[in-house]
């Protein structure tokens, strides 16, 4: 998961800010921590409403 990411953002992100990270519903808090850790960086994507 965390290569393509990395791959996404190396490709298509503008380095400008933090990377959305959007995993599967129900993903528990400590693999987003994981990802995020793994990534040097990123946020979970959260709803426009939030």
């Amino acid at each position: 998961m965390t290569e393509s990411i990395r791959y996404a953002q190396s490709r298509y992100g503008d380095g400008a800010e933090a990377f959305a990270i959007n995993l599967p519903p129900q993903t528990p808090p400590a693999v987003y921590e994981t990802v995020i850790r793994r990534l040097d960086g990123g946020h979970p994507q959260r709803d426009a409403g939030d």
